[in-house]
Formats: structure tokens, sequence, C-alpha cells
């Protein structure tokens, strides 16, 4: 069994340097995934923008905890 990860893309006003951009992505539903990059790559950004529910959109939901809980 596998887990399509959609595309995800966004960018944000206040920060023209950065904009994310990914394919759809395909994993193994067994195991663990990790996203590991540098600081700054977007790892954050692409868990947030999973998380985020798209109007109309059926299919898994996603769940995001960021690093510090507050």
């Amino acid at each position: 069994m596998t887990l399509i990860l959609p595309p995800q893309k966004r960018s944000y006003p206040d920060n023209n340097a950065f904009k994310l951009d990914t394919p759809e992505i395909e994993l193994s539903a067994s195991g663990y995934t990790c996203i590991v990059g540098l600081n700054g790559s977007g790892k954050s950004c692409y868990c947030e923008a999973l998380a985020t529910p798209k109007s109309g959109a059926g299919g898994p939901r996603w769940h995001y905890l960021p690093q510090y809980l507050e």
C-alpha cells in the first residue's frame, strides 16, 4: 500500500525569497518517513501546507505539530 502526498505550492507576501513548490510524493504506508533539511529549507512550511484543509478536498487528513508548543 502507498500513500500519495499531493503537490504543495505556497508563497509568503512578506518573504519574496522563499517559495514552497514540491511535486507529488509517493510513500510506502509502512514504516516511518522523515523530512530533513537545512534550517530555512521549508520543512515546517511543507507540513503546515499538508495540514491546511483545501476547500472541497477529500482524502486523508494531515496533522502538524510544530517544534515548539506554547
